[in-house]
């Protein structure tokens, strides 16, 4: 009789075990059961789709946080601060090739912004005042700071997206800071190069859209450039290395970035961003200081500043 027990236990613990592996939802499906997403977050999504898929091949044939269904993608956009998802999913964005779909917590979004500041704008100050002299910093309205959760989405988004156009397999964006290697494997520097391309190639510098967009595509390359000439430093304040000017700015110093990981370093992903826009719509004086910008790249082992044959002098 014991024995009977023994098994009987041993095959409802089998059987626990392979309910678990069987019927344990994908990631996609479970994200779009579980997520919220608030209403500010959800018109940002809206215009997003708006601006950047419906233009493109997908058109309206997409599902928004609901099940993907005859679709040809879905997208999960969502806030782990409002409900609880996997940890793995938590302050992350990708793509999920098999369940043909595209996840964004938008945490990360507004961590990326804020660690740079872009949630703030130097105060109004009278007259003059000494160049060394920190600037009083206050919160954008919610309509500004909106506009730069907006860039930023379009950008997640429009990535992955190049990703699924391109038939790549799974992606992640790289929930990390922009000057940090990233380890993952699951694809190589040039699929996220080529995943980008789509946004040069989607993004007309003379539309309207294409133009805002742009505008902070470079405004994100020099806080990247000010990032790495004073690190510790606010974007918003005076930085002594680098010679300040309209467009691009130029730094005093070399220029350090690492050439491991399966993506490349942000700052490179930009430069190269706006290389492409550059050759397909001559950005003219812009596309002339983003070229010349690599002249202080170098890698961190001081070899040359030609990274994979992707950016060169």
């Amino acid at each position: 009789m014991r024995g009977y027990a023994i098994v009987v236990v041993g095959l409802l613990v089998v059987a626990a075990v392979a309910g678990t592996l069987f019927l344990r939802e994908d990631d996609a499906a479970y994200i779009g059961r579980v997520s919220k997403l608030d209403a500010r977050w959800r018109d940002i999504s809206l215009q997003t789709f708006k601006e950047i898929i419906e233009p493109s091949k997908i058109g309206r044939d997409y599902a928004f946080n609901e099940p993907l269904g005859h679709h040809q993608i879905a997208f999960l956009v969502f806030d782990s601060r409002l409900a609880a998802v996997r940890p793995s999913k938590v302050g992350a964005c990708g793509y999920f090739p098999g369940s043909k779909s595209i996840f964004c917590d938008v945490s990360f979004i507004d961590k990326f912004l804020a660690d740079r500041d872009f949630d703030k704008k130097i105060a109004p100050f009278e007259g003059d005042r000494p160049i060394d002299q920190p600037f009083d910093l206050q919160a954008l309205s919610s309509d500004e700071y909106d506009l730069n959760r907006l860039f930023m989405l379009q950008w997640v988004l429009g990535h992955e997206l190049g990703h699924f156009l391109a038939g790549h397999q799974a992606s992640n964006f790289a929930p990390t800071p922009l000057d940090a290697r990233v380890e993952g494997k699951s694809v190589s520097q040039e699929k996220e190069i080529e995943a980008d391309a789509f946004l040069a190639s989607h993004f007309d510098p003379n539309s309207d859209v294409g133009a805002r967009f742009y505008q902070n595509l470079i405004y994100l390359l020099n806080v990247e450039v000010h990032r790495k000439a004073c690190p510790g430093l606010s974007p918003l304040q005076y930085c002594d290395k680098i010679q300040a000017g309209a467009g691009i700015f130029s730094p005093a110093t070399a220029v350090y970035f690492k050439a491991g990981g399966s993506h490349p370093e942000y700052l490179i992903r930009l430069v190269r961003l706006l290389k492409e826009a550059h050759r397909r719509y001559n950005l003219g004086a812009i596309g002339y200081l983003n070229d010349k910008i690599v002249d202080y790249f170098k890698e961190d082992a001081d070899e040359n500043s030609c990274l994979l044959g992707i950016i060169c002098r």
